[in-house]
């Protein structure tokens, strides 16, 4: 089945990932772990947080209380990915 995502809905997906890029950095730096070995640990944890239950606006809210706006996580996850190209 093809699904078209709303525009809500993949601003959603932008933003949850930036998160996740974000919490893979951080999860790096507080175990001591990388690559795949490290990233399989660090998914397994991902996969349960909570965050993943939230909508845009809870995304949105979230981000605004850790200091980040929307437009710095979109450069976030576009610097990330650019380097990792």
């Amino acid at each position: 089945m093809i699904t078209i995502p709303s525009k809500s809905d993949k601003e959603r997906s932008v933003i949850l990932d930036a998160f996740r890029i974000l919490a893979w950095q951080q999860y790096k730096q507080e175990n001591e772990v990388s690559g795949l070995e490290g990233y399989e640990l660090f998914e397994s944890e991902w996969k349960q947080h909570e965050v993943h239950g939230s909508d845009l606006t809870q995304l949105t809210q979230l981000a605004t209380q850790l200091g980040y706006s929307l437009q710095n996580l979109k450069q976030i996850r576009q610097d990330y990915y650019a380097k990792n190209r």
